[in-house]
C-alpha cells in the first residue's frame, strides 16, 4: 500500500468534515449573536425615538406659543410703527400747507389698507415714512396667524395729534383661537397706541 491510501485509511470522512462543521456552527452562532444584538439596537432606538416623539411633540407645541407670541410682537410693533408714520404725516409742514389737506378730528377711522386719508401729499408723507408705495402693501408685514388670516390694520383718531392703530380680530396674547376687536376698556386686539383715550 502506498503513503497516499495509507493516510486515507486512517482519516475517515468524518473526520475530514468535521472542522468545516465546526467553523460552519460557530459562523452560524456569531451571526445569530449578531442578529440579536442588531434586534436589540433596533428596539432601543424605535424606543428612544418614540420617547423623543413624544417629548418632542410637546416641544413643538411650546416652540409653535413662542412663534406665535413673538408673531404677535412683531405685528404690535408694525401697528407703532404706522401709528408713528400717520402722526409724523399728520404733523409734516408740506401736508400742512396743501389746501385739500383738513387735520384729523376726534373719532375718524378707516382702514389703514385703504388709506386715502387727508389728500395725495398726506398719503405720499405716509407711504414714504413706511417704505412703501402703497397703504394696501402693509398687510405682507403681518405675522401674526390670525392676523394674516383675518385681520385689517385700522386706526382710530383719538385726538387731532394722537392716533390708535389696531389689527382687527386678533388676539394680543397670541390665541390663534378668536379675534377681538378694539376696546377702551378691554383692548385684546394688537394694537399701538393710546386706547385710553378711545371711547
Amino acid at each position: 500500500m502506498s503513503d497516499e491510501q495509507n493516510i486515507k485509511s486512517e482519516v475517515s470522512e468524518e473526520q475530514i468534515l468535521q472542522p468545516v462543521k465546526q467553523k460552519k456552527s460557530k459562523k452560524a452562532t456569531i451571526i445569530t449573536v449578531i442578529i440579536l444584538v442588531l434586534l436589540f439596537a433596533a428596539g432601543a432606538i424605535a424606543g428612544a425615538l418614540y420617547a423623543g416623539k413624544y417629548k418632542t411633540n410637546k416641544e413643538q407645541a411650546e416652540i409653535a406659543k413662542y412663534v406665535e407670541q413673538s408673531n404677535v410682537d412683531s405685528d404690535v410693533q408694525l401697528c407703532d410703527w404706522i401709528r408713528a408714520a400717520m402722526e409724523t404725516a399728520a404733523t409734516d409742514a408740506a401736508v400742512a400747507n396743501e389746501p385739500s389737506y383738513a387735520p384729523p378730528c376726534k373719532g375718524e377711522r378707516g382702514s389703514v389698507l385703504t388709506l386715502s386719508y387727508g389728500g395725495t401729499v398726506y398719503n405720499s408723507s405716509f407711504v414714504e415714512t413706511m417704505g412703501v408705495n402703497d397703504p394696501s402693501e402693509i398687510k405682507d408685514y403681518i405675522k401674526s396667524t390670525l392676523g394674516k388670516k383675518e385681520g385689517d390694520i385700522k386706526y382710530i383718531w383719538v385726538s387731532d395729534s394722537s392716533v390708535v392703530v389696531y389689527i382687527d380680530n386678533t388676539d394680543i396674547n397670541g390665541s390663534t383661537k378668536k379675534g377681538h376687536h378694539l376696546s377702551s376698556d378691554n383692548c385684546q386686539c394688537i394694537f399701538a397706541g393710546p386706547v385710553e383715550l378711545y371711547e
